[in-house]
C-alpha cells in the first residue's frame, strides 16, 4: 500500500471510528450494522451481465472478510440492484459459499434497520455505519466529490453524420407478460410451500428420532428461512482438535436420518460430511473420532464457473465437476502407486 491510499485508510478509519462512537452514545441500531453491495464486491461478475446470471466466483477475500465481519458479531445486509426476483439466487448463491443463514428481505415497509444474525439480501439502503461499494465515492463536500467525478460521456460521436437519431426502444412490459409474471409467482408460492413442507418433514424425523434416543442437542434441526436444512448440532468440535463436530441430519440419497462431521480446523466455512446412518449412541461415539471424508462436489453446476473458480482458487475437489473428480481421483490413484512402486523398487536395489 503506497502513502496516499495509507493516508486515505486512516482518514475513512478515523471517521468511520468517530461515526460509530457517536452512533453508539445514541444507541442507534445502525451502530452495529454494515450493508456490502453484491456484484464487483462479493460476486465476480467478470463477463458483464449475461442476462442477470449468478455465474462467478467470490471476489477473492470476500468470504473470509464476510465471515470475519460475521463471527465480530456485526449485523450485515447484502445490498443489490438486481430485481427482486433473483434476491432468492443471490441468496442461496452465498449460502453455497458462505456456508451461513442467508435470508431475503420480506419487505417490511416498517423495517428503517438491519439487526440480526443472518445475512440479509436486499434492494434497500438501511441505516447503517458504513456501505462497502465498488461505485460509491466518499462524501466529505460537494467541492471534492465534484472534482472526483470524471467528465459526462461525450454520445455525439455516435450520432454524427446520422440523418435522424434513432429512436428509443419501447422497454414498457406488455399487459400479457403481467399475467405471465402472476402466473410464475403462484408457481413460485406454491413449490416453495412444497419445499417447506418435505424440509419441515426431515427435521421432524431427525427430532423425533433424537428425542427417542434420548439426546438433548446443542441446536434442534429445523427449517432456515431461506429454504433450507438447518441440522441439529450434537456435539461441537473439540478444541485441540481430537473430537469432530458431530451434526444429525437428513441424507437424501438414502432418505433417513445421517451423522455428518466437520473437523475443527474446517471451521466455520468447512462443508460437514455424511459419515453413516444414526441408530444408536454408538454411532455418535463413532462419528466424533471418525475420519472426515473428502469433498464431493454436487452435479447439474456451470463447468465454466467451475473453470474459471479453479484458476482464481487453489484447485481442489470442491473446484470440480463430478466427472473431473473421478479423473483427477484416478490420476491421483495411479500417482500415488508409481510412487509406491518407485520407492519400493528403491528400496530392494
Amino acid at each position: 500500500m503506497n502513502g496516499t491510499a495509507m493516508s486515505t485508510a486512516l482518514t475513512v478509519a478515523t471517521a468511520l471510528a468517530t461515526r460509530a462512537t457517536d452512533l453508539a452514545q445514541r444507541q442507534s441500531p445502525s451502530a452495529f450494522t454494515i450493508g456490502i453491495d453484491f456484484d464487483q464486491v462479493i460476486h465476480d461478475d467478470f463477463d458483464g451481465w449475461r442476462d442477470g446470471a449468478i455465474y462467478g466466483p467470490p471476489i477473492p477475500g470476500a468470504i473470509e472478510a464476510l465471515h470475519r465481519l460475521l463471527r465480530a458479531g456485526w449485523s450485515l445486509f447484502v445490498m443489490t440492484a438486481r430485481h427482486p426476483r433473483q434476491h432468492e439466487a443471490i441468496a442461496q448463491w452465498l449460502r453455497e459459499y458462505l456456508h451461513w443463514e442467508v435470508i431475503v428481505d420480506d419487505q417490511d415497509p416498517e423495517r428503517a434497520y438491519w439487526h440480526g444474525p443472518e445475512l440479509l439480501v436486499t434492494s434497500r439502503k438501511f441505516g447503517a455505519l458504513a456501505y462497502i461499494d465498488d461505485k460509491a465515492l466518499p462524501f466529505q463536500s460537494w467541492e471534492t466529490v465534484l472534482e472526483g467525478l470524471p467528465a459526462r460521456p461525450d454520445t455525439s460521436a455516435r450520432t454524427a453524420g446520422t440523418a435522424a437519431a434513432v429512436p428509443a426502444a419501447d422497454t414498457a412490459v406488455p399487459a400479457w407478460f403481467a399475467d405471465a409474471d402472476a402466473t410464475y409467482q403462484q408457481q413460485r408460492a406454491e413449490q416453495d410451500a412444497d419445499t417447506h413442507t418435505a424440509l419441515r418433514h426431515q427435521a421432524d424425523q431427525i427430532n423425533t428420532l433424537l428425542d427417542k434416543l434420548g439426546i438433548s442437542p446443542v441446536r434442534r434441526s429445523e427449517v432456515g428461512r431461506g429454504l433450507f436444512l438447518v441440522p441439529a448440532l450434537l456435539l461441537q468440535a473439540a478444541e485441540d482438535g481430537n473430537g469432530n463436530e458431530v451434526q444429525a441430519t437428513w441424507d437424501t440419497r438414502f432418505e433417513h436420518v445421517a451423522l455428518a462431521v466437520r473437523e475443527a480446523e474446517d471451521l466455520p466455512t468447512g462443508t460437514a460430511r455424511i459419515v453413516g446412518a444414526l441408530s444408536d449412541l454408538a454411532d455418535i461415539a463413532k462419528a466424533r473420532y471418525a475420519p472426515v471424508p473428502p469433498a464431493r462436489p454436487a452435479a447439474g453446476t456451470d463447468p465454466r464457473a467451475i473453470a474459471l473458480a479453479a484458476l482464481t482458487r487453489r484447485v481442489d475437489a470442491d473446484c470440480l465437476s463430478p466427472d473431473a473428480y473421478a479423473v483427477t481421483t484416478a490420476i491421483n490413484g495411479l500417482t500415488a502407486a508409481i510412487v509406491l512402486a518407485t520407492s519400493s523398487a528403491g528400496t530392494q536395489s
